[in-house]
């Protein structure tokens, strides 16, 4: 299916978009990348007069917000990885896990005891037995692809305490391009 770049004006700024209409897509998803690009996927009966009034009307602070935020922070953002980092992005991180987490579990419906966010040099995220989920603080440099199979990765290990193919089923049911996230999350982590 054919992707279009478009043009917005919100408030005062004029925001560049990519409509992309493809076959996999059940509803409308916004995304906004680290490089600050803005792609908004659907269905591809959803018109682009929808997606324009969408952007304007419902997701606008939102989008503008993230915008903002990727701007600032800059295209040559390098990782640190050190305590100060860590502090400084540990609340934005725990945003975007929590969120992220609410999202994906509507498909699961699990009971989890709680969220943490960690500075961990080895690992993108865990389960514990009694229900904590811990994330990377790193979760935010993450395309949502990543996010959504790490989310999804750590939800279903609350059903299945290993890496059977039972809990692979189960991630497929939110992540179903795992393996694409899986390999370069192995890779962003070496």
């Amino acid at each position: 299916m054919p992707s279009t770049l478009k043009k917005l004006i919100l408030g005062s700024e004029i925001i560049e978009y990519t409509h992309r209409k493809t076959r996999r897509a059940k509803r409308l998803r916004l995304i906004v990348y680290c490089d600050a690009t803005v792609v908004v996927s659907t269905p591809r009966y959803v018109s682009g007069k929808y997606v324009e009034s969408y952007l304007t009307n419902i997701a606008k602070e939102w989008l503008l917000a993230k915008i903002r935020y990727f701007k600032k922070l800059g295209r040559g953002w390098k990782l640190k990885g050190n305590r100060e980092e860590y502090l400084r992005l540990k609340s934005s991180a725990y945003a975007v896990a929590r969120d992220t987490v609410e999202r994906i579990n509507r498909i699961y419906n699990f009971a989890y005891k709680k969220i943490s966010i960690r500075n961990q040099k080895l690992r993108w995220g865990s389960c514990s037995k009694s229900g904590t989920l811990t994330f990377n603080y790193r979760i935010i440099f993450l395309t949502p692809l990543e996010q959504e199979y790490l989310v999804a990765h750590e939800l279903a290990h609350l059903r299945e305490l290993n890496h059977s193919s039972s809990f692979w089923e189960l991630v497929a049911k939110a992540a179903p391009n795992y393996k694409v996230s899986y390999k370069s999350l192995n890779n962003k982590m070496a």
